[in-house]
């Protein structure tokens, strides 16, 4: 009789010890996601804050060739030579642009890709980076995606979130993005 109740006794403490197991298992599981959720979401606000300080540059910039001090191709070399300027997280990332079909304004860590068309640029996944944006673009409060790029001077893809945004006035949009893989 004792030793059926040992067993029993036994039984239910691994069962408890299981039930904990679980419990904690799912506690971990649900705090690193709200975790990453809220990474992304922090990532998000700094890239939307950063495209707005481009778009502000532009729009101060289009103010002057609207008023004729400037011409569209004077405006866009200044807006170009703007973005070559903003890079930022130890000059790891960078803003740039493209225009609505896909050609490069400006693209501060390769500038053989400007006036260029890149629409045709995919990732490690097959996936049309340039494409992407170009949707995104046409949208009036742009949007974000995740794609595979390289960093500057590396050659491995690895994942970027990007922020879109267009700039209707002179038919581009800008982008920034931050590497993802940590």
């Amino acid at each position: 009789m004792l030793k059926i109740l040992n067993s029993r006794i036994s039984y239910r403490l691994m069962l408890l010890a299981i039930a904990f197991v679980l419990a904690l298992a799912a506690t971990v599981y649900v705090n690193l996601h709200k975790t990453r959720q809220q990474m992304m979401a922090d990532r998000v606000d700094k890239l939307h804050a950063i495209v707005e300080t481009a778009l502000g540059q532009a729009e101060q910039i289009r103010k002057r060739e609207a008023a004729g001090e400037l011409t569209r191709e004077q405006a866009l070399a200044q807006f170009r030579a703007v973005l070559d300027g903003m890079w930022y997280d130890n000059h790891k990332n960078y803003v740039f642009s493209y225009t609505l079909d896909g050609i490069s304004v400006a693209m501060p860590p390769d500038p053989s890709f400007i006036g260029q068309d890149k629409s045709g640029i995919v990732d490690v996944d097959g996936f049309p980076i340039v494409r992407g944006f170009m949707e995104l673009a046409r949208k009036p409060d742009g949007g974000t995606l995740i794609y595979h790029w390289m960093r500057p001077g590396e050659t491995a893809q690895v994942p970027k979130l990007a922020y879109v945004h267009p700039f209707a006035p002179w038919n581009l949009f800008v982008v920034t993005g931050v590497y993802v893989d940590d």
